[in-house]
């Protein structure tokens, strides 16, 4: 037995545990309800803040979820304060459109989900995680990833013999918590952190129009059939779009040793231009302790420490060598910054203003 959301792809000596969507189970008389639609699709615009970009991004998303349930896709997390509908669409209408089975809401994942025994997740389709407390422990976060990641997981019932299965999991998640507690960095091509308004708080009205519709079998057709239509062929491709929360906790989860450097590379390029840079590692390490002290942050590396974090931060553009008797890092300046995400061309302008100025 194993899971085959395709069927094409399941062998014929194997069992297919797979169930269609309930929505496309159901054999009822549908009309057309375009003010659901319209309110619906009005709703999550708001999750996203209004953001065009992020709006379609999650449209698109959706789609996906419904057309090409067999392919892996991103983490979505939401953040707002309490009460302004920003787990509805997941944990009804979506409820409602997939079958309450494919459905797991947890707000003890650490136990049913990412704990010893998750035999939830073998039916289990859509997972929505609601807050991230269980992000500080370090074992969950390994399996939180392997969920958004990995093409199968392990499956270990209670009292039974554990075995693999296939995971085409999709991952939601929302909290009320501004400083969110889930790492992220440049590169990251899992995870989507979108900031939602918070117009709709205590709007009561507003919000039983929202559990309306999402029980509205109509609405839950009608939107199906939109998100149908959605080309998404190219989705698992498609470019993340990132918010400006999002750049904000990836400075905030920025490694200081990243920071220092990215700092100092930008110093040097303004004084050399288009250089190779050769510090000694000793005077680079006393460099950013010299630095920490200056900004009061709590100095916790040793230079062990500090050159191995260094030598992880590039493949090609970091070599560490000895040259006259000192070994020393070999910075190549330009396309190590551009590996950074660091706009060349503003820091020459920059340079070429500063200069003038003088």
């Amino acid at each position: 037995m194993n899971i085959y959301p395709n069927i094409s792809l399941c062998p014929t000596d194997e069992f297919n545990l797979w169930l269609p969507f309930k929505i496309t189970r159901d054999i009822i008389d549908i009309q057309n309800c375009n003010e659901g639609l319209e309110f619906i699709l009005h709703h999550i615009k708001i999750l996203c803040n209004h953001n065009e970009e992020v709006y379609e991004y999650v449209i698109d998303w959706l789609g996906h979820l419904f057309q090409k349930p067999w392919e892996k896709s991103t983490f979505l997390l939401f953040v707002s304060k309490e009460g302004i509908g920003k787990s509805t669409i997941f944990s009804k209408l979506l409820k409602n459109m997939l079958g309450k089975e494919k459905v797991m809401t947890s707000t003890n994942p650490e136990k049913n989900i990412l704990g010893e025994f998750n035999e939830a997740l073998i039916n289990s389709f859509l997972i929505i995680f609601e807050e991230l407390c269980f992000l500080n422990t370090k074992s969950c976060m390994g399996t939180f990833k392997s969920l958004i990641t990995d093409d199968e997981i392990y499956i270990n019932p209670k009292g039974g013999k554990g075995f693999m299965i296939n995971s085409y999991h999709r991952v939601v998640g929302n909290t009320n918590n501004s400083v969110v507690n889930i790492p992220t960095a440049e590169g990251d091509r899992r995870k989507v952190i979108i900031k939602c308004s918070n117009e709709k708080k205590g709007n009561t009205e507003y919000m039983n129009l929202l559990h309306k519709y999402c029980d509205d079998t109509n609405t839950q057709h009608t939107f199906y059939k939109f998100l149908m239509s959605r080309d998404v062929d190219e989705f698992i491709s498609k470019p993340l779009p990132e918010t400006e929360y999002h750049k904000e906790l990836k400075e905030y989860y920025e490694s200081p040793v990243l920071t220092f450097l990215k700092d100092y590379l930008i110093q040097k390029f303004k004084c050399k231009g288009d250089y190779i840079v050769r510090p000694t590692i000793i005077d680079l390490f006393n460099n950013y302790k010299s630095n920490t002290e200056n900004t009061n942050e709590l100095f916790s590396y040793t230079l062990r420490k500090f050159n191995r974090e260094i030598q992880d931060l590039s493949e090609n553009n970091i070599v560490k060598q000895k040259t006259n008797g000192r070994v020393v890092w070999n910075f190549n300046l330009v396309p190590l910054l551009e590996e950074f995400n660091i706009n060349i061309d503003e820091l020459s302008t920059e340079y070429l203003m500063d200069s003038d100025s003088e």
